[in-house]
C-alpha cells in the first residue's frame, strides 16, 4: 500500500467490492485490489462538514454555514449514489453471472439492498493507483446492535424491579432480588 496525504483522513463515500470484469485489471493493477472495496465517491470530512453537534462557542453565522456545508455533502453524495445505484442495477442484470476469483457469495451480496450506501471511509492507494477503501462504519454497527441488546435486558430488569415484591425484598435486605440484582450498561458492552 503506498503511503499518501490521505492516511488518517476520514471520508464519507461509497465503495464496492472490486470485480475485474466490471472495473478492469491490467498488468499495473496492484493484485490487493482484488480483496478490497474500492472508493466509487468520496468526499472529505471536514470542519466544514462535520456535524452540528460538535460543541462551539462560534457565533450562529459560522454554525450556519457547517450546517448548510453538511446539507451539500449530503446532497452531493446523495445525487452521486442514485445515479450509481441506477447505472449498477442495468449493469448487473446483463451480467447476472458473475463470479468473483476470492468472494464465493458475489453475487448475493451485490445484490442485497444493503450492498452499497454511504460509509465512513479511510482511502488507501496501492501500487497500481487504485484508490480503495477501508470501511469504519461498521464499528458504528457493532456498538448500535450490542447496544440494542443492553438496552433490551436493561428494560426487562426495570420491569422486574417495579414489581411490588421486588420492591419490598429491596426495603426489607438492601439488595434487590437474584433476578434483577444486575443491571447491563456501558461497561458490560463488550465481552471478552
Amino acid at each position: 500500500m503506498v503511503n499518501n496525504n490521505d492516511s488518517k483522513k476520514r471520508y464519507i463515500g461509497l465503495c464496492e467490492l472490486f470485480h475485474p470484469e466490471l472495473h478492469g485489471f491490467d498488468g499495473d493493477s496492484d493484485p490487493q485490489v482484488m480483496e478490497n472495496w474500492i472508493t466509487v465517491f468520496s468526499t472529505q470530512i471536514t470542519e466544514e462538514s462535520e456535524s452540528e453537534y460538535e460543541d462551539s462557542d462560534s457565533d450562529s453565522d459560522n454554525d450556519s454555514d457547517k450546517a448548510y456545508n453538511l446539507k451539500r455533502v449530503i446532497h452531493q453524495l446523495n445525487q452521486f449514489y442514485r445515479m450509481y445505484k441506477l447505472r449498477l442495477v442495468m449493469n448487473y442484470e446483463n451480467r447476472s453471472n458473475l463470479t468473483h476469483t476470492f468472494i464465493r457469495n458475489y453475487n448475493n451480496i451485490v445484490k442485497s439492498n444493503k450492498y452499497m450506501h454511504p460509509e465512513i471511509i479511510e482511502k488507501v492507494y496501492l501500487k497500481g493507483g487504485e484508490c480503495c477503501a477501508i470501511i469504519k462504519t461498521f464499528w458504528l454497527r457493532i456498538v448500535q446492535r450490542t447496544w440494542k441488546r443492553i438496552f433490551k435486558e436493561r428494560k426487562i430488569i426495570i420491569q422486574l424491579r417495579k414489581r411490588a415484591t421486588a420492591i419490598m425484598h429491596w426495603q426489607l435486605k438492601g439488595k434487590w432480588p437474584d433476578d434483577c440484582l444486575y443491571i447491563p450498561g456501558l461497561i458490560n458492552m463488550i465481552k471478552v
